[in-house]
């Protein structure tokens, strides 16, 4: 299903029977996914140990990052409506180019947990820069100083 809508699919789920609740416990939008034992935060992009009585254990320590969890054993345990969640969540991980011009590309892509979405800068040399989205105008602060000065 290329055009899977997780929106909707939450929406949708959290007034059928089909075990698809979604928990918003602590601020966190926990999406289960029965067949691996797991729940999906979709805002903070974690992934979380399902309790004996199913619920989330929502342990900061338990939580394990999307880009740091080993997705190879989790698909091959996972079955397909859990899968397409999955999917569906982790493009949002890949890197997404915003724009390119004269060999810069401008990529956005999510920095973990920890530095949340970035901004990635590639030259035409296949060197780059990372910022992340909270320090976005700070970097365009000093990029406008130092282009004002640097034929000074």
């Amino acid at each position: 299903m290329d055009n899977f809508d997780l929106t909707k699919f939450l929406v949708e789920n959290k007034a059928t029977t089909r075990g698809r609740l979604m928990f918003e416990q602590e601020g966190a939008n926990l999406v289960p996914l029965h067949s691996v034992g797991l729940f999906l935060d979709t805002e903070e992009k974690t992934l979380h140990p399902m309790k004996d009585d199913g619920s989330p254990d929502l342990d900061p320590g338990m939580a394990v990052d999307m880009q740091d969890a080993n997705k190879e054993e989790i698909m091959a345990k996972i079955d397909d409506a859990d899968k397409e969640v999955l999917l569906s969540v982790d493009k949002l991980e890949e890197g997404t180019d915003l724009h390119s011009d004269r060999g810069y590309t401008f990529t956005r892509f999510h920095g973990g947990k920890e530095r949340g979405k970035m901004l990635q800068i590639n030259t035409p040399e296949r060197e780059y820069i990372q910022i992340p989205r909270s320090k976005l105008g700070n970097f365009m602060v000093a990029l406008e100083k130092a282009i004002k000065t640097f034929d000074q």
